[in-house]
């Protein structure tokens, strides 16, 4: 499994552009690295990584914003010391639109194989 503790350098720039003023950027570092899940998720094994994703997609399902921000906090402590609580609901906004459109490839293999 892959081990990637840091902070991806995408992340850190739409951040940076974030603090800049540029609209959307935590949106945008959202959408991204919700979009990049199965390559910066951290897990020991293939269990713990489908767990991780049905935990996620049960919290995304049920549109509960604060469980989302706490799953990302506890599996992305390092990406979101970047985003300030109260730029939140931007960052989630970016998450949740990145769901809405399938293009979180793992939570998109669960749904068909649900389907």
């Amino acid at each position: 499994m892959i081990r990637f503790p840091g902070v991806p350098t995408f992340f850190l720039a739409c951040c940076h552009r974030a603090r800049e003023g540029k609209e959307g950027a935590y949106r945008t570092a959202g959408q991204e690295l919700a979009r990049r899940l199965d390559v910066y998720l951290r897990c020991e094994s293939d269990e713990e990584q489908e767990a991780k994703f049905s935990e996620l997609q049960t919290l995304l399902d049920g549109d509960d914003f604060d469980g989302v921000w706490r799953w990302f906090k506890r599996e992305f402590p390092s990406c979101m010391k970047f985003v300030p609580t109260r730029r939140k609901d931007r960052f989630l906004d970016g998450v949740f639109g990145a769901y809405a459109a399938d293009l979180i490839e793992p939570l998109v293999a669960c749904r068909s194989c649900v389907s």
